[in-house]
């Protein structure tokens, strides 16, 4: 494997790199032949018409007489990352907002205790938000499951909405609930 370090900075130290692997390999001119995309992440260094790495690999396609264009295109994740941080740094309210949440997680991480805390009212949180959607689906959806039988149904529930963090005496609960109604069918 070739591993290669950039050793000047920018747009012109990325072309330098290029050409030294290339040379490397299997040539400058050949990489410039077979290579017809190019995604960058959208940063000016990388995408600028002047000194960005599009234009000055497009300056060497032209001094090597390649002729058919090549697409370039920008990495919709990299750029995403490119604007929200500088939406992060511009705006005053959501670097102030994301200060505040970064010292709440602080404070709760920093101590043992309170992480195990969190974590326990976060499974109680967990548990009652997925009660309130079984209730919501089994409101929603009872016609779906109306024509089947008793047992059925309750099996069907609770395998479908069994999750890790049910209780064992809820699902030892279930399991004699489904089996009585086995008995009594």
């Amino acid at each position: 494997m070739l591993v290669l370090a950039m050793l000047k900075r920018g747009a012109k130290g990325h072309l330098e790199t290029l050409k030294e692997g290339a040379t490397d390999t299997i040539g400058l001119k050949k990489v410039l032949t077979i290579s017809n995309h190019m995604t960058m992440d959208g940063e000016n260094k990388n995408v600028g018409e002047h000194n960005g790495l599009w234009k000055l690999i497009d300056d060497e396609r032209t001094k090597e007489e390649v002729t058919f264009q090549m697409l370039k295109s920008v990495c919709a994740v990299h750029s995403s990352a490119l604007a929200y941080h500088d939406l992060c740094k511009d705006v005053s309210e959501v670097n102030t907002l994301i200060r505040k949440v970064s010292g709440i997680s602080l404070f709760f991480h920093a101590s043992a205790v309170r992480t195990a805390e969190l974590e326990k009212y976060a499974k109680r949180a967990r548990h009652q938000q997925e009660s309130k959607t079984v209730r919501h689906f089994i409101s929603e959806k009872q016609s779906c499951v109306k024509d089947s039988p008793k047992a059925d149904r309750q099996a069907w529930f609770q395998k479908v909405f069994q999750r890790d963090y049910t209780d064992e005496s809820d699902v030892e609960d279930a399991n004699n609930v489904t089996k009585q109604k086995k008995i009594e069918s």
